[in-house]
């Protein structure tokens, strides 16, 4: 159902700081949450976006306005970029996406609380979505965000390769130790 699916978006565009994280587990009715220090929460945005771009589209979706938790309305583009970039900033000196409190794998959590343990996971995500979501920034002309993204997805694949591959399995992740 794209309606629901949109609205969904919107629900979710509204749970976001401006800086491109979300907020972790929110209850609805009281709109009580955690600002997430997850290593994936911010990045499903982008992703269910172009999930729905796929199925739809419909790039109007892209110019529907949403106020983030912290400030006021934006396009859903901007939302996505937003998320797309705040996991730029947040790569380890190896140039593999930081884990934090966790990623999808609730078997990791915690193991990078001292902000120093990788996820490969989530840099297999990102790389995705760099690469696909390249192809909608190229759509609207953001030429600067394209040339930025197949950069980033280079460098990530790059890093991911040599860090992340063990010769025959790709690791999961690192703790804060190594």
């Amino acid at each position: 159902d794209p309606g629901k699916t949109a609205n969904q978006i919107s629900l979710h565009a509204r749970h976001q700081y401006r800086e491109g994280r979300v907020m972790h587990w929110w209850h609805p009715i009281t709109e009580e949450g955690s600002k997430s220090h997850f290593s994936d929460d911010f990045l499903w945005l982008p992703f269910v976006v172009l999930s729905y771009l796929r199925e739809t589209a419909d790039m109007g979706l892209l110019n529907r306005r949403e106020p983030y938790l912290d400030g006021p309305p934006d396009s859903i583009y901007n939302h996505c970029v937003k998320a797309i970039d705040y996991a730029l900033r947040r790569l380890s000196p190896r140039g593999i996406p930081l884990i934090g409190e966790g990623d999808w794998n609730d078997g990791l959590n915690s193991t990078g609380d001292k902000g120093k343990g990788e996820t490969f996971w989530v840099a297999e995500f990102l790389y995705g979505i760099l690469r696909e979501f390249g192809e909608v920034c190229a759509r609207r002309m953001d030429h600067s965000r394209v040339k930025k993204y197949d950069r980033a997805a280079e460098l990530l694949r790059t890093a991911l390769n040599r860090h992340g591959w063990d010769g025959e399995w790709y690791r999961g992740a690192t703790t804060d130790t190594g």
